[in-house]
Parts: C-alpha cells; structure tokens; sequence
C-alpha cells in the first residue's frame, strides 16, 4: 500500500522534478562530511566524494537537512540561484523521501537495525503528512 502511495506523489511531481537543473552533487552531503573553522565557522573543505553524480542540487540539501529540516531554510539562504519558496520546500520533501527509502536496504545490509527503523518511522509518518489528491 505506502509503495503504490509513494509513487502516486512522484507521479503527481513529474513535471515539477522534469524541469530542475542538473548539476555535480556530493552525493552524501551531511555534517559529517564538511569540514569547519571552528573559530571563523567558515566552512574549509567538503569531503569524500564518493558518491558524487549528477541531479538537483535541492537532494544535497535534503540530504544534508534530513534529520533537521530547519537547517534547510539557513542553508538556502547563503546558496544563490534557489529561492526559498513553497516549491523549494515541495522538491525538498520529495526529495528526502527518496533519501529514506534508498537508505533502509544500505543501512540493513550493514546491521544497522535500529537506524533503517528510524529511517522507516520516518518514511511512514512523511507519507502520512504528504498532501494527497
């Protein structure tokens, strides 16, 4: 049932996921992988780029805001060229389902129970909370 209700979202957001641009993401943006001056708060470097590839930069973002949505709203407003809107925050949604989902069979291969049951509390409540039409 929530699979045929995850694909009804993405089917009803074709045509907004169609038209966003496509440039190099980090892949696995999160905390733990930017390096900061602890005393300028500048950030020094981004690491392993392990899985860099290409897509929408707004799935860095929801990557690197999945557990803490609030950081989204701080993150964009230093990332010129994407306006902090409704349809930003639709896309970012979107996006971190998709996150939870492809994170649930990496984290169980590797033993991490109690994160993928996270991770699946957290997909279940999203659909739930995801505007249906």
């Amino acid at each position: 049932m929530q699979l045929i209700e995850l694909q009804e979202i993405f089917d009803r957001h074709k045509s907004l996921l169609a038209q966003r641009p496509i440039v190099l993401l980090h892949g696995d943006l999160q905390t733990e992988h930017i390096l900061v001056d602890s005393q300028t708060e500048k950030v020094l470097a981004f690491l392993d780029f392990a899985d860099a590839q290409s897509g929408d930069p707004l799935l860095d973002i929801a990557v690197l805001t999945l557990w803490d949505k609030g950081l989204a709203d701080l993150f964009l407003e230093g990332y010129i060229g994407i306006e902090n809107n409704e349809e930003t925050k639709q896309l970012l949604a979107l996006y971190r389902l998709l996150r939870h989902l492809a994170e649930i069979p990496w984290l169980l291969d590797r033993g991490f129970k109690k994160i993928a049951e996270r991770n699946i509390t957290t997909l279940k409540d999203s659909l739930r909370a995801f505007p249906h039409s």
